[in-house]
């Protein structure tokens, strides 16, 4: 009896033990996910803490930023009333703090790239200069990381949304905007244009610094700082007379990093003056360059049309003009075909030619005379211009964009004018077989007759594709040595 009780006891001990055991390990299974669940509340907790500890340091630093933004606007404000005071906040005294320089110079952005400064007769909605621009711009901005500014004209109307990534500043307004200037930029490019104006130095239009005297003495500071300064496709007047001028040339033109003409007898202009020239290339003009040119558009009717070109902003060459419009008009008819003469503005500056050209419309009593609307781009006036038969240009870009197009051409060169002469006629030595041109001085009713003559009866030509691979090619390699 006492050995089964003790048996019984044994064996109720085991089942207690196991009993313990599992008990044991569902209390240890407990702890374990009580312990699980702490760390995970640890790790989240710390979590959270870091994230409050992150945005209390941006608060932290937004609430510094306010004081210190709060600060300044006190002090600010503490000028304000001392200026008010003093009257220094009339208009009189705000035009004399910024009597010695352009006050857009005070507002250039800095940058980590290299700053490049693009001088010419820009702004004024000069066609020809605008197709410069154009061009220099379609090969500079795609293929050179920069900041880019082109330096403009005054002129209200002008539209700067058609080049993006572009900054604009004006023309200089004093001498001392030059230093400010060569300081900021790392390179100044002057594309393009007759800028070597001797009669033009020195002077000021209204409040900014004339474009010849920017050219020079811009040049010499990029030049004083150990800046790169590239004159491009510029020519001259045909006599430089203006002896300061031309010391003042003497002295920048051999230190340039690069310098082209884009004509010879602008070469042999300075020459005469006693300038250096040794250094100086022989470019082509750059448009020629634009690639717009290399695959132009067709002629789009079958009427027989002869576009005209005038300068319109130089003295008064109405009668000139009109007597051109007519002479053209009694040739047109006796062809006894469909015809249309087009007068094409190029400088719309206070719609300058626009205005004229409809007033030489309205004289010639045709109507079969009409005024095109002004294009301000590439594609567009080489539209325009190739559904031109032929084409009477007193215009550089004109002249030069009708040959490239293959149209028979007139040459009108205003003789008149002191940087016509240079460029005119090393265009049609340079570029058109005929030679059809004539000086406006010379001009008469049988000299129009004869010009139109060999004009009509001149037929399309090929154009100058050498030419256009030739400037293409000559400009990608300056820009390969000079500016990357």
């Amino acid at each position: 009896m006492l050995y089964r009780k003790k048996k019984y006891i044994i064996a109720q001990n085991e089942m207690i033990i196991k009993d313990v055991e599992v008990l044991g390990s569902v209390v240890d299974s407990y702890y374990r996910s009580l312990n699980d669940a702490a760390a995970r509340n640890t790790t989240e907790t710390e979590s959270v803490q870091r994230t409050l500890d992150e945005k209390t340091a941006k608060i932290n630093e937004r609430l510094d930023a306010l004081e210190a933004r709060l600060t300044r606007m006190e002090k600010n404000l503490e000028d304000v009333r001392y200026f008010s005071e003093h009257g220094l906040l009339s208009t009189d005294a705000i035009r004399g703090k910024f009597a010695n320089y352009n006050p857009e110079l005070q507002l250039l952005s800095e940058s980590t790239k290299t700053k490049i400064l693009i001088c010419g007769f820009y702004g004024a909605d000069n066609l020809g200069d605008e197709l410069m621009l154009e061009t220099l711009l379609g090969y500079l901005t795609p293929s050179i990381d920069a900041s880019f500014t082109v330096m403009l004209a005054n002129n209200g109307e002008y539209n700067v949304f058609g080049k993006q990534g572009v900054h604009y500043i004006h023309y200089p307004q004093t001498k001392f905007d030059y230093d400010r200037l060569a300081s900021f930029y790392d390179v100044a490019i002057f594309g393009g244009g007759a800028l070597i104006n001797d009669v033009d130095y020195g002077v000021t239009h209204g409040n900014e610094m004339s474009l010849s005297t920017t050219l020079v003495e811009l040049s010499s500071k990029m030049i004083e700082n150990g800046k790169r300064c590239l004159w491009l496709g510029l020519s001259s007047n045909h006599d430089i007379t203006n002896k300061e001028f031309a010391d003042r040339l003497n002295s920048v033109i051999p230190c340039l990093t690069y310098v082209s003409f884009r004509d010879e007898n602008s070469v042999e202009s300075l020459k005469r003056a006693g300038v250096d020239v040794s250094n100086v290339a022989l470019d082509h003009d750059l448009i020629i360059a634009n690639k717009a040119l290399a695959d132009p558009p067709k002629k789009s009717d079958g009427r027989l049309n002869v576009g005209m070109i005038f300068i319109c902003n130089f003295g008064d060459l109405s009668e000139t003009e009109l007597a051109i419009i007519k002479s053209a008009e009694k040739k047109l008819k006796a062809t006894g075909k469909d015809y249309r003469i087009n007068l094409i503005p190029f400088y719309d500056y206070c719609k300058v030619d626009e205005k004229a050209l409809t007033r030489l419309a309205e004289a010639a009593e045709s109507k079969n005379v009409a005024v095109l609307p002004y294009v301000n781009s590439f594609d567009k006036i080489v539209k325009i211009i190739a559904d031109q038969d032929c084409v009477i240009s007193m215009r550089y870009h004109g002249a030069l964009l009708s040959l490239m197009l293959g149209k028979p051409l007139f040459s009108v060169v205003l003789d008149s004018h002191p940087h016509y002469r240079n460029k005119m006629s090393y265009l049609c030595k340079k570029y058109d077989g005929v030679g059809n041109t004539a000086d406006v001085s010379e001009l008469n009713e049988e000299t129009i007759g004869r010009a139109l003559d060999v004009l009509l009866a001149d037929g399309a030509k090929d154009g100058n594709a050498r030419f256009l691979a030739e400037a293409q090619e000559k400009l990608e390699k300056v820009i390969d040595k000079y500016l990357k």
